[in-house]
């Protein structure tokens, strides 16, 4: 029996290689990575987030800017919903200097769960699947806070149409490495 199992693993990591292979990277700029730990530490008991701004590169995702939850922001244990308008103009800000666009989403959890809630999943899904973005790709960062510093994990989501119905799409998020974006790359404009 184990060696059945044993082989239908190898099997289904043999079908998964390709898939983690082309996964898109996830490249975060210093500053958006400092100001998602230091506004996740300083909101340690109740969720708060923002969005991400800067560009795709293919399916790659280059984060430069992190977005504040905005002064109108509802905040609980369990969720938050961002302040839209604030977030929206600060976005029209940098895409009018930079041509930088919405790219993610980032938030806390402030209870011990390492990974996107089902609410984070389906948030997730419902953006890349929306016609009117039309993203490659788009990403959530997560910072659980707890402990002397958040722990902070990114993750990125796709979507592909099926062989046999081209109108019906399949959802793949994945968990990524954060790639700090080189010095050099990160002073260059938005």
């Amino acid at each position: 029996m184990s060696t059945l199992l044993g082989k239908l693993l190898k099997f289904w990591q043999k079908q998964a290689a390709p898939l983690l292979e082309n996964a898109p990277r996830l490249l975060v700029s210093d500053a958006a990575l400092e100001f998602i730990s230091r506004s996740s530490s300083q909101s340690p008991n109740f969720e708060t987030g923002g969005i991400l701004i800067g560009h795709h590169s293919g399916s790659d995702i280059i984060v430069r800017k992190a977005t504040d939850a905005g002064p109108n922001a509802k905040r609980s244990q369990c969720g938050f919903l961002r302040d839209r308008s604030h977030c929206q103009k600060i976005l029209e800000q940098e895409f009018a200097v930079s041509g930088a666009d919405y790219v993610g989403e980032w938030h806390t959890h402030v209870i011990d769960l390492p990974r996107p809630s089902s609410g984070d999943l389906q948030t997730l899904a419902g953006i890349i699947l929306d016609p009117d973005y039309d993203f490659p790709s788009f990403c959530m960062i997560l910072a659980v806070v707890g402990g002397e510093s958040p722990r902070i994990a990114g993750y990125v989501v796709t979507a592909y149409s099926c062989t046999r119905r081209p109108a019906r799409k399949t959802v793949k998020v994945v968990e990524t490495e954060l790639t700090r974006l080189e010095k050099d790359a990160d002073s260059r404009a938005l």
